[in-house]
């Protein structure tokens, strides 16, 4: 909570930065006298997203201070909160698909660490032709993928893996992703 032995207007000023020389006021929502949202007391909602538009983004600075009538923004008497995170707001992307022709297994690579409980759904990955994903294996790391192939093997020739609602590890999620690949004979 945010206390002024003066009973001024008492308030928090946010703001950040990638680099800690640059400032810009974040957006935050809620009411930052009172400091309450639906999740836990006295917390802020940063909406990073408004602020830093989609996608990664290490070495984010978020810089808290309490502010009031005597000490207003800037002023060299306040002290402030400075928080660094990695911000990511971006859902995971499909880097590469891959298998050899005559086999069960197709390998799938993301461009970060995924979410367990939505990877290892096999009903969020689908082929044409009636091949079906029996089994999600996670990799080592947790950015790659197995499916085991129910009841066929990978033919020759392109085709084209499709996965709906996949999550990374901070939750944002892919809404569908599809790949063309070419199962090889493993002789290359």
């Amino acid at each position: 909570n945010v206390t002024d032995p003066e009973k001024d207007a008492a308030g928090i000023h946010t703001e950040w930065s990638k680099d800690g020389s640059a400032w810009k006021p974040a957006s935050i929502s809620g009411d930052t006298l009172r400091a309450t949202t639906d999740a836990r007391p006295d917390t802020l909602v940063w909406n990073a997203e408004a602020d830093l538009g989609k996608g990664f983004h290490p070495g984010v600075r978020l810089r808290i201070t309490a502010t009031d009538a005597s000490n207003p923004p800037g002023s060299s008497d306040l002290k402030a909160i400075l928080l660094t995170s990695t911000v990511d707001n971006a859902p995971p992307a499909l880097i590469s698909v891959s298998g050899f022709a005559g086999s069960d297994t197709v390998r799938v690579r993301f461009d970060e660490r995924l979410d367990e409980s939505s990877a290892l759904d096999a009903g969020k990955y689908s082929f044409p032709g009636g091949l079906r994903v029996k089994k999600v294996l996670a990799g080592n790391p947790r950015d790659r993928l197995s499916l085991i192939l129910e009841g066929g093997v990978l033919p020759r020739g392109e085709m084209t893996l499709t996965i709906r609602g996949i999550s990374d590890r901070f939750g944002n999620t892919a809404a569908l992703l599809s790949r063309a690949f070419r199962p090889d004979d493993g002789n290359a």
